[in-house]
């Protein structure tokens, strides 16, 4: 996952300039399923690498809720969260990578339970997410996958299992998360040169003022980045990302992009941090979850079983769409509770 909420004083009233911003973080899953829709039609195909559908408001609310309640180690891994210096520890990652994790956080992760670090998602409450990615198995091809089915064993992989991804920074124009490495880039960048501070702004105004040489020092590279993006921070809740400083200049030639971006609105690609700073929102009119009062029983034949060699959807997602159906009729009943 990507784009973190950092740390930050519990209280309000307790923060200070020297803190960053809370950023309001929203949560995003790679299924083509319509989690939300359950009377929609089943999927043909995957999803294009790179799309992410936005979770709902009240899924996201429980899976932060869920989030904010597991230890900071443990968060501070699955994130990537850079430290007070702006600084993600690559030697950590790629020790996790490699599972040569210490022993004290295996411990850690074991003592978080999977129903403690699960959250039931959709509207017909079929699936969950595991934050807790530790315990995947990578030989499995599973390392990134969070979201799967509660009441089945995985079968079609695009269809049952799904990756998750929890986000702070957005495209401005709309609402999508930044892809996962320029993500932590930006929020390292942003923590490394305290872009929310008055001394950040004053540096700005400098840079405006004095030009190339003073726009220079406030360009933050893309970390391990092929294209060789810069970062350009505004203010405390919007950045800019722009093609490397030699093409930029070959475009407009010595002009400064800064001023560009800050006078015209152009130069590169916009980005906001937080969910209430992005200009497209979900539509806040959601269906609530359903809750279940009665279980069927149901015996299948062997057409179920067939099913499992292509995309068919499985006997509990045919039966579970019925009975949404069902609760959607009787909900438009007059005087229906």
């Amino acid at each position: 996952m990507s784009s973190p909420e950092t740390s930050h004083p519990n209280s309000i009233l307790a923060r200070t300039e020297d803190d960053p911003p809370i950023a309001r973080p929203w949560w995003f899953h790679s299924s083509p399923l319509s989690l939300d829709d359950p009377l929609a039609p089943l999927p043909k195909a995957a999803l294009a690498e790179g799309t992410w559908k936005a979770f709902s408001k009240v899924d996201c609310k429980a899976l932060e809720e869920k989030w904010e309640g597991l230890p900071e180690s443990i968060k501070r891994k699955e994130e990537h969260v850079p430290n007070e210096n702006g600084v993600v520890d690559e030697l950590a990652l790629q020790n996790a990578a490699d599972g040569n994790e210490e022993d004290a956080n295996a411990k850690q992760v074991d003592d978080v339970s999977r129903d403690d670090a699960k959250v039931i998602v959709g509207i017909e409450r079929l699936h969950h997410v595991d934050l807790v990615t530790q315990r995947c198995n990578p030989a499995q091809g599973d390392a990134n996958n969070r979201m799967g089915p509660i009441y089945w064993h995985p079968l079609n992989s695009f269809l049952d299992s799904a990756s998750v991804l929890r986000s702070v920074w957005f495209n401005a124009e709309s609402f999508t998360p930044v892809e996962s490495n320029l993500s932590r880039s930006l929020e390292e960048g942003y923590l490394a040169l305290r872009a929310w501070s008055s001394t950040y702004s004053d540096e700005i105004s400098s840079a405006l003022s004095l030009g190339l040489e003073a726009e220079d020092k406030l360009r933050w590279k893309v970390r391990e980045d092929p294209q060789g993006r810069e970062i350009f921070f505004i203010n405390s809740s919007e950045a800019w990302i722009v093609p490397a400083v030699g093409v930029v200049q070959g475009l407009f030639g010595r002009s400064q992009v800064l001023k560009g971006i800050v006078e015209r609105g152009k130069g590169g690609i916009k980005v906001v941090r937080g969910y209430d700073n992005t200009s497209k929102k979900p539509e806040e009119k959601e269906r609530q979850p359903i809750h279940y009062t009665d279980l069927i029983f149901v015996i299948h034949g062997i057409g179920q079983k067939l099913s499992e060699r292509g995309t068919s959807p499985t006997l509990q997602k045919l039966i579970s769409s019925g009975i949404v159906y069902i609760h959607l009729c009787y909900q438009s009943l007059p005087n229906s509770s």
